[in-house]
């Protein structure tokens, strides 16, 4: 309980902390809070350093849990999930092709080479296939892992970031249209928060996994 209050005291003096630093800005100078809200600006980068860790940190769980004999299927589904979230935020498909290698324009885009087609549907498809299936073989562990969120530390931690990420992603529009705020502020600083949230769910995971 002592462990858990105090997670959750940390969680909400950075969440302060967080807010307090980019509302700053738009008291001084909006133009300012423009820029680092738009595309490769400085928000986005601090959440590709935060997804960057929460995937590290996934990782180092997939090598280091089959040692002490236990199952890594919900280590693979969260390292999965920031890996998704870290290209997201990178862009690499839309700098390397000018489009989203998961929408329907990429394929039918004559100026991507046919081969990148048929070599991206057979990766995602095949790594989205291998993921499902390989926890839907462990569901059991999968199960009593998200049994135990709303109970263990890095679990409400994990609930809280995926509320706010969910969130943002699905009033972004409303967001972005947000009154007297430059556009996407509003949207990347929630996504920053989540971010946040995200990597200290993994750090406790990671300290819980030890022990």
């Amino acid at each position: 309980l002592t462990r858990a209050f105090a997670a959750l005291l940390a969680v909400v003096l950075l969440t302060a902390a967080v807010i307090l630093a980019f509302g700053m800005p738009l008291a001084w100078d909006i133009r300012l809070a423009a820029r680092w809200a738009a595309e490769d600006g400085v928000i986005e980068w601090i959440q590709v350093g935060l997804f960057a860790g929460a995937f590290a940190l996934g990782a180092q769980g997939l090598t280091r849990l089959p040692a002490a004999g236990r199952g890594t299927a919900t280590d693979l589904l969260l390292t999965f999930l920031f890996g998704v979230l870290l290209i997201g935020e990178l862009d690499l498909d839309y700098r390397l092709f000018g489009v989203s290698v998961l929408e329907t324009p990429f394929f039918v885009k004559p100026q991507v080479w046919l081969p990148y087609k048929l070599l991206a549907a057979l990766v995602i498809g095949g790594v989205y296939l291998a993921v499902g299936a390989y926890a839907f073989r462990h569901r059991k562990n999968v199960w009593q892992e998200a049994r135990r969120l709303t109970t263990e530390p890095w679990g409400q931690l994990f609930l809280a970031g995926a509320a706010i990420f969910g969130f943002a992603q699905l009033f972004e529009r409303q967001l972005n249209r947000w009154p007297a705020l430059p556009p996407h502020f509003l949207e990347e600083s929630l996504e920053l928060v989540a971010a946040i949230y995200f990597l200290l769910a993994m750090i406790e995971r990671s300290r819980s996994t030890r022990e």
